[in-house]
């Protein structure tokens, strides 16, 4: 039986045009927006919209619509919107507080706070996922940096009337992803 050579039967996408790259028939390319499909041989630098005996468009760019409306906030809502000129720092707290009745951590969103280089800082937002945002305006803040929210300057008494409960669900609610460092005296 007689056998047909078809050669390229398809496209062969190259991503984004490259001026310095050769393309050969059937080569398709992404250009400012549009797709392109080699219909003959490419030399370097042949601008896929200016020549359409090399260059066949494919697809063309649409333009862009209108934008939606804004929609809701997250399913736990919004607690805090910083204005203008407001410095915020994102910090891990590195440990959960599981207290009954969902106590813990939460009450802390917006009412708790932390100790930094002399100066206490508000916990502005919610506690989330072990990741909590203080406003640290006028504080020269680098990454890494450590901020205290329990221990020599923010007691755990503080910490429980802060968060509505008792310093030992405070104590017991620490999760065991916590290092502990026991001192003897």
């Amino acid at each position: 039986m007689p056998t047909l050579n078809l050669g390229k039967v398809r496209f062969a996408l190259q991503g984004t045009w490259d001026s310095a790259t050769a393309y050969a028939i059937l080569d398709a390319v992404l250009y400012n927006g549009s797709t392109y499909t080699a219909i003959a041989a490419s030399a370097a630098g042949t601008v896929p919209s200016s020549n359409a005996a090399i260059w066949q468009l494919l697809a063309e760019k649409g333009t862009n619509g209108n934008d939606g409306t804004d929609g809701n906030d997250g399913t736990n809502g919004t607690t805090f919107t910083a204005g203008t000129g407001l410095t915020l720092s994102g910090t891990t707290l590195n440990c959960d507080i599981n207290t009954p009745g969902e106590v813990g951590l939460s009450y802390l969103s917006n009412n708790g706070r932390a100790y930094f280089a002399g100066k206490y800082c508000d916990i502005v937002g919610r506690i989330s996922m072990d990741m909590t945002v203080v406003d640290v305006d006028d504080l020269d803040v680098v990454e890494g940096d450590w901020f205290e929210l329990m221990g020599a300057q923010i007691s755990v008494d503080e910490v429980a009337r802060q968060a509505q409960t008792i310093t030992f669900e405070v104590f017991t609610g620490l999760s065991p992803r916590l290092t502990r460092v026991y001192i003897e005296d």
